[in-house]
């Protein structure tokens, strides 16, 4: 693993939970286009029509018994076959209404889903590298899915439901005043009741969905990062252990469904006992109006039913509008990330494009990572590295040296000093244009599920048939995917794992050589890999590092012998600098790290005369050799 990584990171942190924060209700349309503002209008116009012919049907039906109190049948049935015509046409209205209401929401719906889901996933692509120290892959995944359900959900198949409802309401009461306003107001007496009611479930859904939302993403990061290496958890049995890990956030969210389904039965028991209970009076109170002649028997039963519909309707209301809250309260997570200012973007048009030469200079560079910013991994660091040369970083973990890289790729800007490239600084680059010039190649290489040439033209997505061919060739590649089922064509799963390190390091390679870097950074390359391997990649590192600027973090010190010069790095400082011999000269720190890893570095005797060791040191180096060399003649006799 890579050494400086132990030091130089923060463990990820999740923000914390804003239980009350929802966006406005016109920004669940922010990326909709013309047209679908156009739906959008039409839907909600619709819906709230679908509601007031709800509404209407009441005015027949008071029509209706009022019909009862005449004497003539012809009449009678004369007004019953109207009432009906009336019926049957309100009925057609509202179906018409009420699915063209719900089809266009519903496409917008999906539409703006599509949108965020999208808008959301280029704002994570441009967001810079310290963004992602500071926030949980689970969380971000879980995001993307789970929030964006209930967005579609609450602005789709609800909102019209939901809007209907109101309408009904308005309609029923509106009806009620006109009809007989005393009854009406008579049975106003619980919508207290009930809007309170309204209120206390809307505040607690949107705590319960934070807090259910917040547990997701925990179990959602855990999952993937167990997953990610499960041949660890395997090694070392741990698997028990992580599902219990596992099992603790999904734990709390059975205890969040619980205080939710319990609420939810408390509210809808009290709406009904309300509703009911209005229902009761308003009947007590209507027939007292009508043996003082004060209302008909018509105008009783349209605001008695205009009461009871309304809250019914209000009633019906409550899921829609939990399901609109929870997507305000979802949405407004996602758009804070989506409208959050990316510090170092990649997407920036302004900048300089520049064909590089290679040379890398550090000028009195300090730096701290954001997420630790009380740990000093640079201060004031300077570092020239000449175009078309060799430079190579050596020293203990967590003393810079895989920040210089980080740094040289504008993975984060230094606090303090310059880092320049041909002279320019770093930041005058459009920063695209800049990383396509760029190769990296690290510890663990990194595929991705597809071809093999597909991995290797990730690295240049322009790259032709040939480019590739002779990018495999240059990492001593090209052999070993010849004899693959299908060649550059062989699918290989996430991560490689039908490969061998050693193979899986020149695809990364050729990823790298493919795009023809002016500068090409190694971190720690080779130190994965068994002898045989290494030495397989390291002839091909050898060839890759021609013509171009390299700069390279090693630890087994055979590698960088052959550097222009080697840099030893510790506590973010410069403690020695010069090519191999002047090192040995020295007599210094790079002297004893030598002393000390004779067998990482001390490949023939002939080393041993240029380090000022030991005859212990002699003596060991060549009973080493003869110790190999009789393995080799066991092994050939055999």
């Amino acid at each position: 693993m890579r050494s400086d990584t132990d030091t130089e990171t923060q463990p990820t942190k999740t923000p914390a939970v804003a239980y009350y924060k929802l966006v406005r209700t016109l920004k669940l349309s922010k990326f909709s286009r013309c047209f679908e503002g156009i739906l959008i209008f039409i839907g909600v116009l619709l819906s709230l029509g679908s509601g007031v012919v709800v509404g209407m049907n009441l005015i027949i039906l008071g029509n209706v018994f009022d019909s009862f109190a005449q004497t003539h049948p012809k009449v009678l049935w004369h007004n019953i076959a109207v009432a009906s015509i009336k019926f049957v046409v309100l009925a057609a209205i509202n179906f018409v209404a009420a699915w063209i209401s719900n089809s266009s929401m519903g496409y917008v719906a999906a539409s703006q889903t599509l949108q965020i889901r999208l808008k959301f996933y280029q704002a994570i692509m441009r967001k810079e590298i310290g963004w992602f120290d500071a926030n949980s892959t689970g969380n971000l995944i879980t995001l993307m899915s789970s929030n964006s359900n209930k967005i579609e959900k609450g602005i789709g198949t609800e909102l019209p439901v939901f809007l209907q409802s109101i309408a009904i309401f308005i309609a029923s009461i509106s009806l009620g005043f006109f009809y007989n306003w005393k009854l009406a107001l008579f049975s106003l007496a619980s919508l207290p009741f009930l809007l309170g009611g309204m209120m206390i479930i809307g505040i607690c859904m949107i705590r319960y969905t934070r807090l259910e939302t917040s547990s997701y993403s925990k179990a959602g990061s855990i999952a993937g990062e167990v997953l990610r290496s499960i041949r660890t958890v395997t090694a070392f049995g741990t698997q028990k252990f992580e599902s219990d890990r596992y099992a603790r956030p999904l734990e709390l969210v059975r205890f969040i469904g619980i205080q939710k389904s319990t609420m939810l039965g408390l509210t809808t028991g009290f709406f009904t006992s309300v509703i009911f209970s209005s229902f009761a009076l308003c009947f007590w109170y209507g027939i007292k109006l009508m043996l003082d002649n004060h209302s008909k028997p018509g105008d009783v039963i349209v605001v008695v039913l205009g009461v009871v519909t309304g809250s019914l309707s209000l009633g019906r209301a409550l899921p829609g509008m939990r399901y609109f809250y929870e997507a305000k309260a979802a949405a407004y997570e996602i758009f804070q990330i989506i409208d959050q200012p990316t510090k170092i973007d990649r997407c920036d048009a302004n900048g300089r494009i520049k064909t590089i030469e290679g040379s890398i200079q550090f000028n009195s560079v300090s730096f701290r990572y954001p997420t630790r910013s009380d740990v000093p991994v640079m201060e004031n660091f300077n570092l020239h590295v000449k175009p078309g040369s060799k430079v190579a970083l050596i020293g203990p973990s967590g003393g810079g040296k895989s920040t210089c890289i980080n740094l040289i790729q504008r993975f984060y800007d230094p606090l303090e000093g310059q880092i320049m490239i041909d002279g320019l600084d770093l930041r005058s680059y459009r920063l695209d244009e800049l990383r396509k010039q760029i190769g990296l190649v690290t510890q663990e290489p990194v595929l991705f599920a597809g071809t093999i040439k597909e991995n290797i033209r990730h690295g240049y997505q322009d790259a032709s048939e040939s480019d590739i061919l002779e990018a495999a060739k240059l990492a001593n590649a090209h052999d070993f995917i010849l004899e693959q089922p299908k060649g550059y064509d062989t699918w290989i799963s996430e991560g490689g794992g039908m490969l061998s390190g050693g193979q899986k390091q020149r695809i990364a390679i050729a990823r790298a050589l493919v795009r023809k870097p002016k500068i090409l950074l190694l971190d720690e390359a080779t130190s994965a890999l068994d002898t045989r391997s290494e030495k397989i990649v390291q002839l091909a590192l050898d060839r890759a590092c021609a013509d171009r600027t390299v700069l390279l973090i090693a630890h087994r010190l055979s590698t960088v012998r052959d550097a222009d010069e080697i840099v030893v790095v510790s506590a973010g400082h410069i403690v020695e600098q010069g090519n191999h011999d002047q090192l040995l000269t020295l007599n210094g720190v790079y002297a004893q790290m030598l002393v000390r890893r004779p067998l990482n570095i001390y490949h023939d005797a002939r080393i041993c005369n240029e380090i000022n060791c030991s005859s212990f040191h002699r003596r060991l180096v060549l009973v080493l050799k003869a110790r190999r060399k009789l393995r080799e003649n066991k092994s050939s006799n055999k």
